[in-house]
């Protein structure tokens, strides 16, 4: 990576920052998309937050899924806010992740994972979301590592 200009090296690291954030979405919500059956299929109730929500995991992608859902207006707002803060905590978590292993931090690694676990422990009694919370977040950290990696070798 020596023979490549400063700037060029700078645009490289950027593009992977940008592709775990977008890029990385699209691969997770992919992946995810795989247990939509197993985790909140349509008409289907499910307790993950403590409370019953009607909602599936590919509906946020899908302009006017939610209305389809037969929710209140209540409702669809809470599941749009909840859909929505986990996209930002995933934006978040590749992001960080991602600079992580540029600057070589193999070790903060474990407090990503276990921060995010201990804010979701109550959670993960329920063994469905456990799993797709499990895909979730190894997809996502997968996803971080790897680009990184590939960063890292191109600079």
């Amino acid at each position: 990576g020596a023979w490549l200009p400063f700037w060029t090296r700078g645009a490289v690291v950027v593009a992977g920052g940008i592709f775990n954030i977008r890029g990385g979405y699209t691969i997770v919500l992919k992946m995810l998309s795989e247990f939509t059956d197993v985790f909140g299929g349509p008409g289907r109730r499910v307790r993950a937050t403590g409370r019953c929500l009607r909602t599936t995991v590919v509906s946020r992608t899908r302009k006017g899924a939610l209305s389809s859902l037969n929710l209140s207006a209540a409702g669809q707002a809470e599941v749009s806010r909840t859909l929505s803060m986990g996209r930002t905590v995933g934006y978040l978590e590749r992001l960080l992740v991602y600079v992580l292993v540029l600057n070589g931090q193999w070790a903060a690694l474990g407090l990503v994972v276990a921060a995010k676990s201990i804010a979701r422990f109550p959670e993960l009694k329920n063994q469905d979301f456990s799993d797709y919370y499990l895909i979730g977040t190894l997809t996502s950290l997968l996803v971080a590592v790897a680009s990184a990696m590939v960063v890292l070798r191109l600079v």
